[in-house]
């Protein structure tokens, strides 16, 4: 039988991201295992083999990691390729910025520095407009399955030991959009009156990495939160954690400086401030969450076996692949 691994596709040969491609060869059964990860790594669906010595690095080897190993991962993710990750969630952020940063115009164009001292001596918030504040809670919730869906696509385009590029991110982005937003709304309401939205934490991810509708990618991301609740709450309080404190401490410095220069172009830095915080932190929070679904699959599917066996057996992989396409 093939191995569906990832986007519903059935396992083939690929080359060791950790380190250059050799020919194919058979290795005994019993050989050491290699440090960075298993040589068979799956090719998704368009993304070709890599030509010899392109494989790119990965995070993380794939084996079962810990919340710390996918916290590292994520910012190794971005140590790896900054300018495709910030980019993918910058696609999303900037948009949603600028919009709330617009209907806080009335707020922004007053005198911070004022406001904020005003606000700080009564032990309260800053009152910005309400429709900019539901703006912002629903927005950065919108963004972060369409961040992870891309970032999933990256991290499995590098575990096939293949280099992607931003443009092909943001067409699988376009295409399977209508699952995200289709599957984005009906998380929301099932997590208002069904389930915790713990369960459908891993929905992006699915959709990046897998080729499923709406409805198949939150029942695909219930299945797998349940086998492992517990890491996977662990991994949702740790995160939002994470995010809130980079999102603050990223944010202080242009509130300071937006408080202390002219009224009328206070709202730059704080613009601006917003934007770079969110970017990062958005970031962070999807490459960690494609980290946490692919951990899962490990962990309860045993991908990396499965991945090891078809390197080990790729005619016999290649056979069952055949028969299956026609049987279909």
């Amino acid at each position: 039988m093939a191995l569906t691994l990832f986007d519903g596709r059935s396992s083939s040969h690929m080359a060791d991201p950790g380190r250059p491609a050799t020919e194919d060869v058979w290795a005994m059964p019993e050989a050491a295992a290699d440090p960075q990860g298993p040589r068979a790594v799956r090719q998704l669906a368009g993304i070709a083999r890599p030509a010899k010595n392109t494989a790119p690095p990965v995070p993380v080897p794939l084996r079962p990691l810990t919340l710390s190993d996918m916290l590292d991962g994520a910012f190794e993710t971005l140590r790896i390729a900054p300018t495709l990750i910030f980019g993918i969630a910058a696609l999303f952020v900037i948009p949603l910025q600028l919009w709330i940063s617009y209907l806080n115009r009335d707020f922004l164009n007053q005198d911070l520095g004022q406001v904020f001292a005003d606000a700080f001596a009564a032990g309260q918030s800053p009152q910005t407009s309400d429709l900019a504040t539901l703006v912002s809670f629903v927005g950065s919730m919108a963004i972060l399955p369409f961040v992870a869906a891309g970032v999933a696509r990256v991290h499995s385009a590098w575990y096939s030991g293949t280099a992607i590029g931003f443009g092909e991110v943001a067409k699988m982005l376009l295409r399977r959009s209508w699952v995200i937003a289709i599957g984005f709304v009906l998380t929301r309401l099932m997590g208002i009156v069904v389930i915790p939205l713990v369960f459908t934490m891993l929905f992006g991810p699915v959709v990046g990495m897998e080729s499923d509708g709406p409805i198949g990618a939150i029942k695909r991301s219930f299945t797998l939160v349940q086998r492992r609740f517990g890491l996977c709450l662990g991994f949702f309080l740790a995160t939002a954690l994470v995010s809130s404190v980079l999102e603050l401490a990223l944010g202080l410095l242009p509130t300071a400086i937006a408080a202390t220069i002219a009224v009328d172009v206070g709202w730059l830095p704080l613009t601006v401030g917003n934007i770079i915080a969110s970017t990062i932190s958005v970031a962070v929070l999807a490459s960690a969450t494609s980290l946490l679904y692919i951990d899962t699959r490990v962990r309860t599917e045993g991908l990396d076996l499965q991945l090891q066996a078809a390197d080990v057996f790729p005619e016999a992989n290649a056979a069952a692949s055949s028969d299956a396409g026609a049987a279909a």
